[in-house]
Protein backbone atom coordinates (compact mmCIF):
# COMPACT_ATOMS: atom_id res chain seq x y z
CA UNK A 1 0.00 0.00 0.00
CA UNK A 2 1.34 3.42 -0.66
CA UNK A 3 0.54 5.31 1.93
CA UNK A 4 1.34 8.75 0.29
CA UNK A 5 1.85 11.12 3.51
CA UNK A 6 3.91 9.80 5.65
CA UNK A 7 7.43 9.89 5.72
CA UNK A 8 10.21 10.60 7.74
CA UNK A 9 12.51 13.67 8.37
CA UNK A 10 12.05 17.13 8.34
CA UNK A 11 14.82 20.08 7.68
CA UNK A 12 13.81 23.63 6.63
CA UNK A 13 16.09 26.71 6.80
CA UNK A 14 14.88 29.08 9.08
CA UNK A 15 15.08 30.57 12.84
CA UNK A 16 11.74 29.58 14.84
CA UNK A 17 12.47 29.00 18.49
CA UNK A 18 12.17 25.49 20.04
CA UNK A 19 10.71 26.63 22.46
CA UNK A 20 6.76 27.82 22.20
CA UNK A 21 3.84 28.71 24.20
CA UNK A 22 0.02 29.24 23.95
CA UNK A 23 -2.53 30.49 26.42
CA UNK A 24 -2.44 27.37 28.80
CA UNK A 25 0.24 25.57 27.08
CA UNK A 26 3.92 25.02 26.38
CA UNK A 27 6.01 23.32 23.81
CA UNK A 28 9.93 22.20 23.91
CA UNK A 29 11.79 19.56 21.40
CA UNK A 30 10.25 15.77 21.86
CA UNK A 31 13.15 14.21 23.74
CA UNK A 32 13.89 10.37 24.55
CA UNK A 33 12.01 10.75 28.14
CA UNK A 34 9.24 12.01 26.50
CA UNK A 35 8.78 9.12 24.65
CA UNK A 36 9.08 6.65 27.90
CA UNK A 37 6.80 8.89 29.04
CA UNK A 38 3.85 9.10 26.24
CA UNK A 39 4.29 5.43 25.74
CA UNK A 40 3.42 4.75 29.39
CA UNK A 41 0.45 7.34 28.53
CA UNK A 42 -0.67 5.70 25.81
CA UNK A 43 -0.50 1.80 27.20
CA UNK A 44 -2.95 2.99 29.82
CA UNK A 45 -5.62 4.48 28.18
CA UNK A 46 -8.96 2.98 26.97
CA UNK A 47 -10.56 5.41 24.60
CA UNK A 48 -10.72 4.15 20.90
CA UNK A 49 -7.33 4.54 19.16
CA UNK A 50 -7.15 7.50 16.86
CA UNK A 51 -3.22 8.14 16.58
CA UNK A 52 0.10 6.89 18.39
CA UNK A 53 3.90 7.92 18.22
CA UNK A 54 4.58 4.16 18.99
CA UNK A 55 4.15 3.11 14.75
CA UNK A 56 5.09 -0.84 15.07
CA UNK A 57 3.84 -1.42 18.63
CA UNK A 58 7.50 -1.69 19.26
CA UNK A 59 8.60 -2.78 23.38
CA UNK A 60 10.01 0.56 24.70
CA UNK A 61 13.59 -0.52 24.37
CA UNK A 62 13.41 -0.58 20.33
CA UNK A 63 10.89 2.06 20.32
CA UNK A 64 13.73 4.17 21.99
CA UNK A 65 16.36 2.98 20.01
CA UNK A 66 14.40 3.87 16.93
CA UNK A 67 13.75 7.36 18.09
CA UNK A 68 17.53 7.95 18.91
CA UNK A 69 18.62 6.76 15.53
CA UNK A 70 16.14 9.16 13.99
CA UNK A 71 17.14 11.75 16.07
CA UNK A 72 21.29 11.06 14.77
CA UNK A 73 19.95 10.80 11.46
CA UNK A 74 18.17 14.04 11.16
CA UNK A 75 21.05 16.20 12.59
CA UNK A 76 23.40 13.77 9.79
CA UNK A 77 21.63 15.08 6.95
CA UNK A 78 20.70 18.62 8.21
CA UNK A 79 24.55 19.03 8.66
CA UNK A 80 25.29 17.63 5.23
CA UNK A 81 22.77 20.14 3.56
CA UNK A 82 23.55 23.00 5.45
CA UNK A 83 20.40 23.41 7.07
CA UNK A 84 19.15 24.60 10.42
CA UNK A 85 16.03 22.29 12.24
CA UNK A 86 12.06 23.66 10.89
CA UNK A 87 10.96 21.63 13.15
CA UNK A 88 12.72 19.51 16.17
CA UNK A 89 13.16 15.99 14.53
CA UNK A 90 10.95 13.91 16.76
CA UNK A 91 7.98 16.75 16.66
CA UNK A 92 7.24 19.11 19.98
CA UNK A 93 6.01 17.78 23.47
CA UNK A 94 2.94 19.58 24.89
CA UNK A 95 2.55 20.85 28.60
CA UNK A 96 -0.09 22.15 30.32
CA UNK A 97 1.35 25.37 32.29
CA UNK A 98 -0.86 24.76 34.90
CA UNK A 99 0.84 21.22 36.36
CA UNK A 100 3.80 21.11 33.95
CA UNK A 101 2.48 17.78 33.17
CA UNK A 102 3.49 16.39 29.61
CA UNK A 103 -0.27 16.41 28.08
CA UNK A 104 0.54 16.27 23.88
CA UNK A 105 2.53 15.28 21.39
CA UNK A 106 2.84 16.78 17.99
CA UNK A 107 5.06 14.68 15.34
CA UNK A 108 6.00 16.36 11.48
CA UNK A 109 6.93 13.96 8.52
CA UNK A 110 7.58 14.45 4.66
CA UNK A 111 5.01 13.38 2.52
CA UNK A 112 5.38 12.16 -1.12
CA UNK A 113 3.88 14.84 -2.09
CA UNK A 114 6.72 16.84 -1.90
CA UNK A 115 6.82 20.20 -0.53
CA UNK A 116 3.87 18.78 1.88
CA UNK A 117 4.45 17.72 5.74
CA UNK A 118 2.02 15.48 7.36
CA UNK A 119 1.45 16.55 10.82
CA UNK A 120 0.32 13.86 13.24
CA UNK A 121 -1.36 15.36 16.91
CA UNK A 122 -2.34 13.42 20.03
CA UNK A 123 -3.55 14.63 23.73
CA UNK A 124 -3.35 12.38 26.54
CA UNK A 125 -7.25 11.02 27.69
CA UNK A 126 -6.84 13.70 30.76
CA UNK A 127 -6.37 16.93 28.78
CA UNK A 128 -9.19 15.90 26.07
CA UNK A 129 -12.43 18.32 25.41
CA UNK A 130 -10.97 21.25 27.16
CA UNK A 131 -10.24 23.07 24.11
CA UNK A 132 -6.47 22.60 23.71
CA UNK A 133 -6.66 21.24 20.40
CA UNK A 134 -7.84 24.75 18.88
CA UNK A 135 -5.22 26.67 21.17
CA UNK A 136 -2.23 23.88 19.67
CA UNK A 137 -3.94 24.16 16.04
CA UNK A 138 -3.98 27.61 15.44
CA UNK A 139 -0.27 28.28 16.84
CA UNK A 140 1.33 25.15 14.31
CA UNK A 141 -0.82 27.21 11.42
CA UNK A 142 0.81 30.33 12.85
CA UNK A 143 4.39 28.24 12.39
CA UNK A 144 3.53 26.84 8.94
CA UNK A 145 2.29 30.45 7.20
CA UNK A 146 6.03 31.52 8.68
CA UNK A 147 7.45 28.61 6.54
CA UNK A 148 5.90 29.00 3.21
CA UNK A 149 8.38 28.97 0.39
CA UNK A 150 11.57 27.99 3.11
CA UNK A 151 13.51 25.14 1.27
CA UNK A 152 12.49 21.55 2.69
CA UNK A 153 14.19 17.99 1.84
CA UNK A 154 12.26 15.65 0.05
CA UNK A 155 12.36 12.15 -1.03
CA UNK A 156 14.21 11.38 -4.38
CA UNK A 157 11.78 10.87 -7.06
CA UNK A 158 12.80 7.12 -7.92
CA UNK A 159 10.92 5.91 -4.42
CA UNK A 160 8.46 6.19 -3.09
CA UNK A 161 7.72 6.19 0.81
CA UNK A 162 7.01 2.61 1.01
CA UNK A 163 10.80 2.02 -0.30
CA UNK A 164 12.20 4.31 2.56
CA UNK A 165 10.13 3.02 5.25
CA UNK A 166 10.72 -0.21 5.03
CA UNK A 167 14.61 0.32 4.90
CA UNK A 168 13.93 2.89 8.33
CA UNK A 169 12.24 0.03 9.60
CA UNK A 170 15.21 -2.41 9.39
CA UNK A 171 17.88 0.09 10.24
CA UNK A 172 16.17 2.00 13.21
CA UNK A 173 16.68 -0.72 15.62
CA UNK A 174 19.87 -1.46 14.43
CA UNK A 175 22.64 -0.27 17.23
CA UNK A 176 24.74 1.21 14.03
CA UNK A 177 22.80 1.89 11.29
CA UNK A 178 23.51 2.01 7.30
CA UNK A 179 22.35 6.00 7.52
CA UNK A 180 24.37 6.15 3.77
CA UNK A 181 21.55 3.38 2.29
CA UNK A 182 18.95 6.23 4.11
CA UNK A 183 20.07 9.12 2.39
CA UNK A 184 19.95 7.50 -0.78
CA UNK A 185 16.24 7.60 -0.83
CA UNK A 186 17.01 11.65 -0.61
CA UNK A 187 16.53 14.07 -3.28
CA UNK A 188 19.88 16.24 -3.45
CA UNK A 189 18.11 18.85 -4.49
CA UNK A 190 16.20 20.95 -2.16
CA UNK A 191 12.10 22.20 -3.14
CA UNK A 192 10.06 24.16 -1.48
CA UNK A 193 7.84 24.13 1.69
CA UNK A 194 3.81 24.28 0.28
CA UNK A 195 1.63 23.50 3.12
CA UNK A 196 0.92 20.19 5.11
CA UNK A 197 -1.34 17.19 4.70
CA UNK A 198 -3.44 15.76 8.14
CA UNK A 199 -5.83 12.16 7.92
CA UNK A 200 -7.91 12.06 10.45
CA UNK A 201 -10.75 8.90 10.85
CA UNK A 202 -13.78 9.22 9.57
CA UNK A 203 -15.35 8.92 13.06
CA UNK A 204 -13.27 11.32 14.92
CA UNK A 205 -15.62 14.61 14.29
CA UNK A 206 -13.76 16.28 16.87
CA UNK A 207 -10.09 16.39 14.99
CA UNK A 208 -12.25 17.02 11.43
CA UNK A 209 -14.39 19.81 13.39
CA UNK A 210 -10.71 21.32 14.33
CA UNK A 211 -8.98 20.74 11.27
CA UNK A 212 -12.00 22.76 9.20
CA UNK A 213 -12.22 25.63 11.74
CA UNK A 214 -8.95 26.13 11.19
CA UNK A 215 -9.14 27.06 7.27
CA UNK A 216 -7.82 23.12 6.39
CA UNK A 217 -10.29 21.74 3.84
CA UNK A 218 -11.18 17.65 2.52
CA UNK A 219 -9.33 16.44 -0.52
CA UNK A 220 -9.76 12.89 -0.45
CA UNK A 221 -11.10 10.00 1.30
CA UNK A 222 -9.01 6.88 1.74
CA UNK A 223 -10.55 3.39 2.77
CA UNK A 224 -7.90 0.93 4.19
CA UNK A 225 -9.24 -2.89 4.53
CA UNK A 226 -7.44 -5.39 7.07
CA UNK A 227 -8.28 -9.02 5.46
CA UNK A 228 -7.57 -11.95 8.04
CA UNK A 229 -7.58 -15.54 8.02
CA UNK A 230 -9.43 -16.39 10.63
CA UNK A 231 -11.26 -13.22 11.95
CA UNK A 232 -13.68 -10.87 11.08
CA UNK A 233 -12.18 -8.23 8.40
CA UNK A 234 -11.48 -4.64 9.46
CA UNK A 235 -12.20 -1.34 7.62
CA UNK A 236 -11.51 2.29 8.02
CA UNK A 237 -11.97 5.55 6.11
CA UNK A 238 -9.78 8.45 6.85
CA UNK A 239 -10.31 11.61 5.34
CA UNK A 240 -7.28 13.63 3.98
CA UNK A 241 -7.16 17.65 4.77
CA UNK A 242 -4.76 20.41 2.96
CA UNK A 243 -3.37 23.12 4.39
CA UNK A 244 -3.38 26.16 3.05
CA UNK A 245 -6.51 25.91 0.69
CA UNK A 246 -7.18 27.19 -2.37
CA UNK A 247 -10.04 26.70 -4.92
CA UNK A 248 -8.34 24.18 -7.56
CA UNK A 249 -8.24 21.91 -4.26
CA UNK A 250 -12.20 22.86 -3.26
CA UNK A 251 -14.77 19.46 -3.70
CA UNK A 252 -18.19 20.19 -2.81
CA UNK A 253 -18.50 16.40 -2.83
CA UNK A 254 -16.35 15.73 -0.35
CA UNK A 255 -17.65 19.26 1.61
CA UNK A 256 -21.29 17.50 1.79
CA UNK A 257 -19.59 14.55 3.13
CA UNK A 258 -18.09 16.33 6.11
CA UNK A 259 -21.30 18.17 6.90
CA UNK A 260 -23.06 14.78 7.81
CA UNK A 261 -20.21 13.34 9.22
CA UNK A 262 -20.64 16.85 11.79
CA UNK A 263 -24.31 16.61 11.83
CA UNK A 264 -24.21 14.94 15.02
CA UNK A 265 -27.00 12.74 12.99
CA UNK A 266 -26.62 9.12 14.07
CA UNK A 267 -28.69 8.42 10.71
CA UNK A 268 -26.94 11.01 8.39
CA UNK A 269 -23.64 9.62 9.34
CA UNK A 270 -24.42 5.96 9.12
CA UNK A 271 -25.94 6.58 5.49
CA UNK A 272 -22.52 8.61 4.44
CA UNK A 273 -20.96 5.00 5.86
CA UNK A 274 -22.90 2.64 3.55
CA UNK A 275 -22.42 4.91 0.54
CA UNK A 276 -18.93 4.69 1.07
CA UNK A 277 -18.71 0.84 1.63
CA UNK A 278 -20.76 0.47 -1.57
CA UNK A 279 -17.82 2.78 -3.34
CA UNK A 280 -15.29 0.68 -2.14
CA UNK A 281 -16.39 -2.78 -2.00
CA UNK A 282 -16.40 -3.29 1.52
CA UNK A 283 -18.25 -6.87 2.45
CA UNK A 284 -21.09 -6.64 4.77
CA UNK A 285 -19.47 -8.71 7.56
CA UNK A 286 -16.24 -6.33 7.75
CA UNK A 287 -16.28 -4.13 10.70
CA UNK A 288 -15.35 -0.92 11.46
CA UNK A 289 -12.06 -0.45 13.21
CA UNK A 290 -13.57 0.92 16.63
CA UNK A 291 -10.50 -0.33 18.47
CA UNK A 292 -8.38 0.98 21.55
CA UNK A 293 -4.78 0.84 21.35
CA UNK A 294 -4.50 -2.86 22.84
CA UNK A 295 -7.12 -3.87 20.68
CA UNK A 296 -5.18 -3.06 17.70
CA UNK A 297 -1.78 -4.24 19.02
CA UNK A 298 -3.62 -7.61 19.18
CA UNK A 299 -4.13 -7.61 15.67
CA UNK A 300 -1.58 -5.68 14.39
CA UNK A 301 0.89 -8.48 14.58
CA UNK A 302 -1.16 -10.96 12.61
CA UNK A 303 -0.18 -12.05 9.12
CA UNK A 304 -3.01 -9.62 7.13
CA UNK A 305 -3.67 -8.33 4.22
CA UNK A 306 -4.05 -4.56 3.56
CA UNK A 307 -5.97 -2.65 0.70
CA UNK A 308 -5.95 0.94 0.57
CA UNK A 309 -8.50 2.90 -2.62
CA UNK A 310 -8.22 6.66 -2.47
CA UNK A 311 -10.62 8.80 -4.10
CA UNK A 312 -10.93 12.84 -4.37
CA UNK A 313 -14.81 13.49 -5.56
CA UNK A 314 -16.84 10.38 -4.35
CA UNK A 315 -17.37 8.54 -7.38
CA UNK A 316 -14.18 8.28 -8.83
CA UNK A 317 -11.49 5.97 -7.67
CA UNK A 318 -7.90 7.20 -8.15
CA UNK A 319 -5.70 4.64 -6.32
CA UNK A 320 -5.81 1.33 -5.68
CA UNK A 321 -3.23 -1.01 -4.21
CA UNK A 322 -2.65 -3.91 -1.63
CA UNK A 323 0.12 -5.10 0.67
CA UNK A 324 0.73 -8.10 2.27
CA UNK A 325 1.97 -7.29 6.12
CA UNK A 326 3.43 -9.66 8.49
Amino acid sequence: MKKRYSLFIVCIVTSLSAYIETERTYWKNWTLEDSRVWEEIEQNEDSISFFRRNDYFDPLEDLIKRDRNYLEMSRIICEQYSLNCFLPPLGFAIFNKADDRLIGTIRFKLTDKKGYLSIGYGLSQAARNQKFGNEVMTKLLELFHLSINQPIIALNDSFDRNDFTAEWYEQSVKDNPDFSTLFSYIDKNSTFFKGVIACVDFYNPASISLLMRNGMIPIEVECVQYVRSNAPNLFRFDIFFMFPSDRENYNEKLMELITDVLSRDSVRIKKREESLRTIFSIPMQSEYLHYTRKEKEHFFHEEKSTTAIILSDLHTIKTVSSITLQ
